[in-house]
C-alpha cells in the first residue's frame, strides 16, 4: 500500500466502483501538517490507497470522503483513488495523546455536494479518542510516504508541500522583545487568548467537560457563532482571566500579531482591512466614533447576557412581544404564568433601579394572565470595552423559586412530614466535621454522592460554609456544594439544594428531583450539628482563607455568617459568581 502503487489501474475492469468514508494514517512533522490549510486544496502524485475498516493508532490519521474511489474485491478493506487526485481540507481535530485528525474530501467537476459531510466527521471523531489497535509493520512502511501533499499545479518530480506553523515558545520570545513586557504577562494573555478561541468554538481543541463547564459560565463573553468574534467581548474574557490591564493585554496582541506577520501566516494587507472595517462598523460625528448601536442590536446583547439568570432559575422563556423600549418574556413556573420586561440602557443614563413600571407590561400580564416582572440590564460601554450591570435580577429570582409557597406543596410528594417521616421509619442524621481547614458532610453515616452528567459522581464534595451557614435559617436555594475554586459549575454543579423549613423538620430536595426529598432532617438536630462544625472551624482555620476555599471565604465572612445562622437572621441569598451585581 505504497503511495506511488506500483501497479498501474490496467486491471480495471475487476474493480467496483467506491462512494463513502476512508481512513489512512500517516507520521508528520510540524511543518508537513501545516501545509495542508482548511479550505486549501491538494493533490496526490500517482495512486493512492485508503481503508475503509477501523482506523489505527498513527500519530495523524486522515478521514477521507471519498465521491469516486474503486475497490479491489481480492482486498475489500481497501480503496484506491486514481492519479492525482485532489482533496479539499475540510477540517481538523486535535485527539487525545497529541494525535490529529484531518478531514479531507475528494475533489471534483462533477461530483454532488454533501452538506452533511462535517456533521457525519464530528459524529465518527469519538471513534478515534479512545486507544486504537496498533498497527502492523508492513501499514507503518507502506504509508510512510507523502499523501495528498502537493499543490493543485505540482509536476512529477515536484517536491511535497511544506507549511509555517505558529511556534508557541518563538511567539512568547517575539511578544517579550516586541512589547518589553516579562514572560508571565506575555504567556498568561497568549494561553488565554488560545482559550478563548476553544471556548468559542473557532480553534479546535479536545472537548472535554472542563472546557463545556467554562464554556456554560462564560456564555455572555462568547459570540454567538464562531464567524462573529466581538472584540469587546473577547477583551472582557481576557481582562477577566488574566488580571491585567487592557492596555497590557493589547500590547499583547499587538506583539503576536507581529509574530504572525513575521512567519507569513498573517498578511499585513489583511490586518489593514481588519483595522478598516472596524473603524466603519461606528458612525463618526465630530471626528469622534459613536459606539451606540440601535436599539434591537442593544435589546438583543442583553438578552444574551441574561441567559444565564434564565438557566440559574430553570426557566426557558420565550419572546411574545418587543419595542424600541424593550422585550416581553413569557414563562410558567410549576402553574404560575410570568411575564418580564427586559429593558437594556446604556451608562450612565440610569444609575439604579429597575425603573418605573410600563404601560405596556401590565397590558401583557392581563392580556396572558401573568405576574409582572422587570429586568434591567446596563451595558457600560466605552472606548476600552463593555462591561454589564444587572438590575432587579434577585427580586426576579425570588419570584420565580417562591419557596415558602411553591415548593412545599410538592416537597413531599403531597405527604405531611411528619406523616412521610413515619413511613419512611425515622429522619436522616447529619454529621459535620472539620478536615484540613474545610466541612465535610455525611447523611446517615455516608458522604452525599452527586450524579453530575451521565457517567460522573462526586463523592463528599467540597462544601461551602457561608451556604451551610444560610441553610439553618431561610428557605431557599442553598449552594451547600461546590467547587474548591468556590464556583460551583467549575465543578459540574449546576444547581443548589432546596432547603425548606417546616415544623419542626429541615427538608433537603433537588431541583431534578422535584416530587421527593433528598433528606429529611430534626430541625433543631441539623442546626445543632452545622453550628458546632461551624465553631470548631473558626477555631482551627488559619487568618485570611479558609482550607482550599479561594472564592469569597475569607475568615471574616465566615465568622460572619456563623453569627447570623446562630441569630437566625433572615438575609437574601447571595448572588452566583458568574454575574456582576449592581447595587439596587
Amino acid at each position: 500500500m505504497t503511495t506511488q502503487d506500483s501497479n498501474s489501474m490496467q486491471d480495471a475492469a475487476s474493480l467496483q466502483p467506491f462512494q463513502g468514508w476512508a481512513w489512512r494514517g500517516a507520521s508528520l512533522d510540524i511543518t508537513e501538517i501545516a501545509a495542508y490549510t482548511p479550505g486549501g486544496q491538494v493533490k496526490h502524485l500517482g495512486l493512492a490507497k485508503a481503508r475503509t475498516d477501523g482506523p489505527m493508532a498513527f500519530p495523524m490519521l486522515f478521514r477521507i470522503y471519498a465521491h469516486r474511489a474503486w475497490r479491489d474485491p481480492e482486498t475489500p478493506d481497501e480503496i484506491i483513488f486514481p492519479p492525482d487526485t485532489a482533496f479539499r481540507v475540510r477540517a481538523f481535530q486535535n485527539l487525545p495523546e497529541l494525535r490529529i485528525c484531518l478531514f479531507l474530501e475528494q475533489c471534483g467537476a462533477n461530483f454532488e455536494v454533501k452538506d452533511d459531510l462535517e456533521a457525519e466527521f464530528r459524529a465518527w471523531l469519538p471513534n478515534v479518542a479512545g486507544r486504537l489497535p496498533e498497527p502492523s509493520h508492513v501499514l507503518k512502511a507502506a504509508w510512510e510516504g507523502t499523501f495528498a501533499r502537493w499543490g493543485m499545479d505540482a509536476q512529477a518530480g515536484d517536491p511535497p508541500l511544506h507549511g509555517v506553523f505558529y511556534d508557541y515558545e518563538d511567539a512568547v520570545r517575539h511578544v517579550m522583545e516586541f512589547s518589553g513586557l516579562g514572560k508571565g504577562a506575555v504567556e498568561s494573555v497568549l494561553s488565554a487568548q488560545e482559550r478563548y478561541l476553544d471556548l468559542a468554538h473557532i480553534s479546535r481543541g479536545i472537548e472535554d467537560e472542563d472546557l463545556s463547564r467554562e464554556r456554560e459560565a462564560m456564555r455572555h463573553l462568547l459570540p454567538e457563532s464562531p464567524q462573529h468574534i466581538y472584540q469587546e467581548q473577547e477583551m472582557a474574557y481576557l481582562k477577566l482571566v488574566t488580571g491585567l490591564d487592557e492596555d497590557v493585554i493589547s500590547l499583547v496582541q499587538a506583539g503576536d500579531l507581529d509574530y504572525g506577520k513575521s512567519i507569513g501566516i498573517v498578511e499585513a494587507d489583511e490586518c489593514d482591512n481588519e483595522d478598516t472595517q472596524d473603524d466603519e462598523s461606528h458612525q463618526v460625528v465630530d471626528g469622534q466614533s459613536d459606539l451606540r448601536p440601535n436599539p434591537q442590536t442593544d435589546l438583543d446583547q442583553g438578552l444574551d447576557a441574561i441567559q444565564s439568570v434564565f438557566y440559574r432559575a430553570k426557566v426557558e422563556p420565550e419572546v411574545a412581544d418587543r419595542n424600541d423600549d424593550g422585550i416581553f418574556l413569557l414563562f410558567d413556573v410549576q402553574g404560575d404564568r410570568y411575564i418580564v420586561h427586559l429593558r437594556v440602557t446604556r451608562w450612565p443614563r440610569e444609575q439604579m433601579g429597575i425603573g418605573p413600571m410600563p404601560n405596556k407590561l401590565m397590558e401583557m400580564c392581563h392580556l396572558h394572565q401573568a405576574r409582572p416582572l422587570q429586568i434591567r440590564v446596563n451595558l457600560d460601554q466605552d472606548s476600552e470595552g463593555i462591561g454589564y450591570d444587572y438590575f432587579g435580577v434577585e427580586a426576579f429570582l425570588n419570584a420565580v423559586r417562591n419557596p415558602s409557597r411553591r415548593w412545599k406543596n410538592h416537597l413531599l410528594a403531597g405527604l405531611d412530614v411528619g406523616k412521610w417521616v413515619e413511613q419512611s421509619g425515622g429522619c436522616n442524621s447529619l454529621r459535620v466535621t472539620v478536615e484540613n481547614g474545610s466541612l465535610k458532610l455525611f447523611i446517615d453515616g455516608i458522604a452525599p454522592i452527586l450524579p453530575i452528567g451521565n457517567e460522573r459522581t462526586l463523592v463528599g464534595p467540597p462544601v461551602d460554609p457561608r451556604a451551610l451557614c444560610l441553610s439553618t435559617y431561610t428557605d431557599d436555594e442553598c449552594w451547600i456544594f461546590t467547587c474548591g475554586c468556590g464556583v460551583p459549575e467549575c465543578n459540574g454543579i449546576w444547581s443548589g439544594v432546596i432547603v425548606v423549613h417546616q415544623g419542626g423538620f429541615t427538608i433537603w430536595r433537588s431541583l431534578e428531583q422535584p416530587d421527593g426529598p433528598l433528606a429529611v432532617f430534626r430541625r433543631w438536630r441539623y442546626r445543632r450539628a452545622i453550628l458546632a462544625a461551624m465553631k470548631d472551624l473558626m477555631e482551627t482555620m488559619p487568618k485570611g482563607r479558609c482550607g482550599y476555599y479561594r472564592f469569597n471565604t475569607a475568615s471574616k465572612n465566615i465568622l460572619r455568617a456563623y453569627k447570623q445562622a446562630k441569630a437566625g437572621r433572615k438575609r437574601a441569598v447571595d448572588c452566583g459568581p458568574q454575574l456582576r451585581w449592581a447595587r439596587e
